[in-house]
């Protein structure tokens, strides 16, 4: 029915006009929160300086399939990235937010000319003051979207420069300035700009200079610099039927002469290899070798490490093993797995690591220049934490 047929009815009342009203409301709900309701969830406690939404998108930004939507706001010198999540029966909620500073801010664009960002005469623009190019990617093995973007910098002697950085899942993959600050090349042109490279699902930064094109891949936890001779290797399986466990790997990086994966179990009792070749299992007190130490310590946990030799870019690489749990652990994992509404089991933990060599040093993955979380495991190498499931 029109709705001037229907308000043209000379017997209609009046209150039934409300239900309709309210009917039509709820069929066309908000799909994200008004920017005054983001604005207020993102500001609590804080002292508002003239805050205003500078950009907003609806966007997958987790393994869930309902959208989120990420909003960009300034207050004053600062602006926030942050992301809602629609909630049952709480409604839009702010789930993460990472905040950047920069004194005397305004608005600015950089100039190829003078390899220098100078001040904008166009204040209108979607792109932040210290948050430029936001840019929304899936990356390797992923299903959903990451955020890229130049955070804007302001250090002695440099001025203003940019670096890439990137979060996914709220959490930082990428820190462009820890990696970049020191680089000849932002010393001179005072920018690292970088573009997605779709077919790949990684990230080149300097893509306009190919003498000094870098690519960044995600090996499930981090955005890693991809060097020649440097394996990559990315979990895009992981299996349990019982004691039984199989990992498959996929080398996103470059062809590696050797390659070693190591998995330190703290909650097992024994591990046993059955893949034929290039895996070895180390049990309780066995002999290992310790970097802290530099010497062979005895085992304190059980210790799986693979090496695989001439692992190639994008080849898979599985390994087979049975493991055994601590009773305490089993009984643990019983118990969860019992008071879990799914009736699932629970993921065992594991450390792992990678190694290999490079210009006659053996270096690890992760390392200290890692951004993600990490755990020093018995040989005192720096570790992962891996869940099976």
């Amino acid at each position: 029915m029109e709705f001037r047929k229907f308000f043209k009815q000379p017997s209609l009342n009046i209150l039934a006009i409300v239900p309709l009203i309210l009917a039509l409301q709820s069929c066309s709900p908000k799909d994200r929160p008004s920017n005054s309701i983001a604005i207020d969830a993102v500001l609590e406690g804080q002292v508002r300086k003239s805050p205003e939404v500078v950009y907003s998108r609806k966007i997958n930004l987790d393994a869930m399939p309902d959208f989120e939507v990420v909003y960009l706001i300034r207050n004053g010198s600062e602006e926030i990235l942050s992301v809602f999540k629609n909630e049952p029966e709480k409604g839009w909620i702010c789930i993460w937010k990472k905040s950047f500073s920069l004194l005397n801010v305004g608005p600015i664009d950089y100039d190829q000319t003078q390899n220098k960002w100078i001040p904008s005469k166009d204040s209108n623009s979607n792109d932040g003051y210290i948050v430029k190019n936001l840019l929304a990617v899936e990356l390797a093995g992923d299903n959903f979207n990451s955020l890229f973007f130049e955070l804007m910098s302001e250090e002695p002697p440099l001025g203003l420069f940019s670096v890439p950085m990137a979060y996914r899942d709220g959490k930082k993959v990428l820190d462009g300035l820890n990696i970049f600050k020191d680089h000849p090349k932002v010393k001179s042109s005072k920018r690292v700009d970088f573009n997605y490279k779709k077919e790949d699902k990684s990230i080149q930064v300097f893509p306009k200079d190919r003498s000094s094109t870098l690519e960044f891949v995600f090996n499930g936890y981090e955005m890693i610099l991809n060097l020649n001779s440097q394996p990559i290797p990315s979990l895009i399986s992981g299996k349990r039927e019982g004691n039984r466990v199989r990992l498959e790997f996929k080398n996103r990086g470059g062809y590696t002469s050797v390659t070693y994966l190591t998995f330190s179990f703290p909650g097992a009792k024994r591990v046993k290899a059955i893949s034929e070749t290039g895996l070895r299992a180390y049990q309780k007190s066995d002999s290992i070798f310790s970097i802290t130490k530099g010497n062979p310590i005895p085992a304190i946990y059980p210790l799986v490490e693979a090496t695989k030799e001439g692992w190639g870019a994008n080849v898979r690489y599985a390994i087979e093993f049975e493991l055994e749990l601590d009773e305490k652990d089993r009984q643990s994992s019983d118990a969860k797995a019992i008071s879990s509404e799914s009736q699932t089991s629970v993921p065992i933990e594991a450390l792992f690591r990678v190694s290999y060599k490079w210009n006659r040093n053996t270096e690890t993955i992760p390392n200290s220049y890692s951004v993600v979380p990490y755990e020093m495991d018995q040989q005192g190498y720096p570790a992962y934490k891996l869940l099976i499931p």
